[in-house]
C-alpha cells in the first residue's frame, strides 16, 4: 500500500512524498536498556556524572527525534560560493542536521581557506585557529580542475575557564577548569563523498 504525505518544510511550503513499505526505515532503538535519566532522592551523594546524565539523556533524545523524524541534510542556508583566484570559499549562515541527529548552526558568514588544514585534516574550526602558531605557512595542495567537497560536522568547544583551588595538600595554587561546552563545528575538504553507514566515533 502506498501513502502520500504532505511534509511541512522548515523554510516554508510543503513537499509531497509517496511512502511505501520498501521506503520505510527500520525503527532502531537506543540500545537494550534505552535512555536513562537521573532519579534524585533525599541524602543522595550527587557526583558530576549524576548532574551530567540528564544533559546526555535530553541530547540523545533530541538526536533520536531528528534522525528518525527529519533525516539529515541542509535545512536552511549554508550555501557556499567560490572566490575566484584564491583558495577562499564563502560559507553563508545556515542550519544543518547531521546524519546522527546533531544540530549544526552556522551563525555568521565564514571565509574558509580550503588550502589550509591541520594534522587531523580539518580545514576550518569555529572553535578557533586550527594551525599551530609556529607553522602558519603550512598549506594543502589542491589540484586545478579536481572536484572537492566541503564537509561539515559537529564539534564541541570547551570555554569560559575559571580558576579552581587545589584539592590536595601542598604548595599548588590549583588550576583552571572550563565551565561551559559550546556546540560548534569543523569543516574538512574531501576529494570524494564518504558512505554514511552505521555510526562513527569521529562524528558527534
Amino acid at each position: 500500500m502506498l501513502q502520500q504525505m504532505n511534509i511541512p518544510q522548515p523554510c516554508g511550503g510543503t513537499a509531497t512524498v509517496t511512502v511505501g513499505p520498501s521506503s520505510l526505515a527500520p525503527c532502531v532503538g537506543s540500545g537494550p536498556l534505552g535512555l536513562e535519566r537521573t532519579r534524585f532522592f533525599p541524602r543522595q551523594l550527587v557526583t558530576p556524572d549524576d548532574l551530567t546524565q540528564d544533559q546526555v539523556y535530553f541530547r540523545d533524545k533530541l538526536r533520536r527525534h531528528n534522525r528518525m523524524l527529519h533525516g539529515w541534510g541542509v535545512v536552511c542556508g549554508a550555501r557556499c560560493r567560490w572566490k575566484a583566484g584564491d583558495c577562499n570559499v564563502i560559507l553563508e549562515p545556515g542550519y544543518i542536521l547531521g546524519p546522527y541527529g546533531d544540530e549544526i548552526v552556522i551563525g555568521s558568514q565564514q571565509t574558509v581557506d580550503v588550502c589550509k588544514q591541520n594534522m587531523d585534516g580539518n580545514t576550518f574550526s569555529a572553535c578557533g585557529d586550527l594551525v599551530d602558531p609556529w607553522c602558519k605557512d603550512v598549506r594543502a595542495s589542491r589540484k586545478s580542475g579536481q572536484t572537492y567537497y566541503l564537509a561539515i560536522r559537529c564539534e564541541e568547544c570547551q570555554c569560559r575557564p575559571v580558576s579552581v583551588p587545589s584539592g590536595a595538600c601542598g604548595c599548588s595554587d590549583g588550576g583552571c577548569e572550563y565551565t561551559r561546552i559550546r556546540d560548534s563545528y569543523v569543516i574538512q575538504v574531501l576529494e570524494e563523498l564518504p558512505a554514511i553507514t552505521g555510526t562513527s566515533p569521529s562524528l558527534c
